[in-house]
């Protein structure tokens, strides 16, 4: 086609691909050595696979070769899924499969629009401030892999049901790759802060009520991304938002680890089947305490750091409700992550369950 000879010449690494580069090679790193114990080349090489599809996107130089590798995220990471082998894993990860391939869809009827429009396919500040048909290929290039309100349930639905180490590399990548696309095309949009504290918030009234711990930490994922949002749509806080991502992949990646920790010993994961689990696995409950005070924002730790960088630039720009609402979506983090996912899988009534430690490498 036409627009396929479009500006494809090769383009500048920046600090902020760079960030991302850094953030996902570590996070593969970490995913693999807590997957080592697992003996499922299946699961080894989607993991890899996985991981190599969000290195690739974030060095991306132009929509095209963006929406490949986008595309590759959700072909590589549904193996993760259905690795359970349970048909509860099986059939969310077709569902899991047919969004994101959808998302894909969307993506690239975006890129199409916008190479028409813009005789470009280079992958530099987009915006929404255009008319016509390029205001269409804009929202269509938002996608859903954020996880945006009423496009979210792939989340919540698939992450929990996947294997106990390939949700660490699920809860790495997919929602991480779609936070750097906003981050470059879309900086300082104020739509964005809506949506963002709309997704802080709303997930809160469905974590208190669960009680699948890793599906609490699903939701307590799109909390996370709220705040990153939030950031990318402020002005003054774009650092806050890729601070806050880097942040969020380590602290959340510790207590999807924790959990997976506590399914892969005990076969449970349910809150109301745990408890007492401190007795058994000690070393284990620390972790978990250490990820939950982080996700919390306690003092001294990063998720402080990175949120309070969010909050008080939202207060710099006036959004004051903004601020308000994002003090309700972390009080409410603190609830459901903070205190009820250490409190019920380690403490909270003996469920008399007792086994061990899990692998070293775990």
């Amino acid at each position: 086609m036409e627009f396929m000879d479009y500006a494809l010449e090769p383009v500048k690494i920046d600090k902020l691909s760079l960030m991302f580069g850094y953030l996902f090679h570590l996070a593969a790193l970490i995913a693999i050595i807590y997957a080592l114990h697992v003996k499922d080349t299946v699961q080894h090489v989607a993991g890899l696979a996985y991981a190599a599809s969000a290195v690739g996107s974030v060095f991306a130089g132009d929509l095209l070769t963006l929406f490949i590798f986008w595309e590759l995220l959700a072909l590589t990471s549904v193996f993760l899924i259905w690795a359970r082998r349970t048909d509860r894993a099986y059939s969310s990860g077709v569902r899991y499969l047919i969004i994101q391939v959808l998302s894909g869809i969307l993506l690239l009827a975006g890129v199409l629009i916008f190479a028409k429009v813009n005789n470009s396919l280079l992958f530099t500040h987009i915006g929404l401030e255009h008319d016509g048909i390029a205001q269409i290929g804009a929202w269509l290039i938002f996608g859903i892999k954020c996880a945006f309100p009423f496009v979210h349930n792939w989340l919540t639905d698939s992450y929990p049901e996947s294997t106990p180490s390939g949700t660490i590399f699920l809860a790495s990548f997919t929602t991480k790759v779609a936070v750097y696309a906003l981050a470059r095309g879309y900086p300082s949009e104020e739509i964005l802060v809506w949506i963002g504290v709309t997704m802080a918030c709303f997930p809160i009234f469905f974590a208190v009520i669960e009680n699948d711990l890793r599906r609490v930490l699903a939701y307590s994922l799109i909390n996370q991304i709220g705040f990153m949002i939030v950031g990318i749509g402020t002005a003054m806080a774009l650092n806050g938002a890729v601070a806050h991502d880097f942040n969020d992949v380590i602290f959340k990646g510790l207590l999807m680890m924790t959990m997976g920790a506590v399914l892969h010993m005990t076969g449970k994961i349910n809150g109301s089947e745990l408890g007492g689990l401190y007795k058994s696995m000690p070393k284990t409950t620390i972790l978990c305490i250490v990820g939950a005070a982080s996700i919390s924002a306690f003092p001294l730790f990063s998720g402080f750091v990175s949120k309070s960088m969010i909050m008080a630039a939202a207060v710099a720009e006036g959004y004051d409700v903004v601020w308000l609402l994002l003090l309700f979506a972390a009080a409410g983090v603190f609830h459901h992550a903070g205190i009820n996912i250490p409190y019920f899988a380690f403490f909270a009534h003996d469920s008399g369950i007792r086994t061990t430690e899990p692998p070293k490498n775990m």
